[in-house]
């Protein structure tokens, strides 16, 4: 399984590419949002990993813009700030969150959870709420 890892902070993208690495998955990373749309039309991941604030293009504009194109890749959104949705336009992004492709999590990651969850190809597993509560 191919898993795209995007976040701005170097020694994330590392430790992250590296604990899924050893986990089976083959990794690419990319550093912005700009970068990670590149990568997903060149790569085809079978899953994504993002961090929301990045500069040039944030998270949540690149990841709409993931599904847009390919709807059937599923998402984690990775964030440090409990505001970030605050960063979207909730309407557009509640819509991305019912089809259940697309989850927020809040840094740190519980990384045996993302790896389960990436393992069955579903941004959502059976320990979460359903939406309108994306956070976990």
């Amino acid at each position: 399984m191919k898993v795209l890892i995007v976040d701005d902070e170097p020694d994330m993208v590392a430790s992250l590419a590296r604990i899924m690495e050893s986990a089976g998955f083959e990794v690419e990373s990319a550093c912005d949002g700009q970068e990670a749309l590149a990568k997903s039309r060149t790569w085809n991941p079978d899953f994504v990993i993002m961090d929301i604030r990045m500069p040039r293009m944030n998270g949540i504009e690149a990841c709409l813009a993931v599904q847009q194109e390919r709807p059937d890749v599923p998402v984690i959104l990775m964030t440090g700030f409990s505001d970030a949705l605050d960063e979207a336009n909730e309407s557009i992004f509640a819509r991305a969150c019912q089809q259940g492709q697309i989850r927020i999590m809040l840094k740190p990651l519980d990384l045996d959870r993302v790896i389960q969850m990436v393992r069955k190809g579903r941004a959502q597993d059976e320990l979460e709420p359903t939406f309108p509560t994306p956070f976990w």
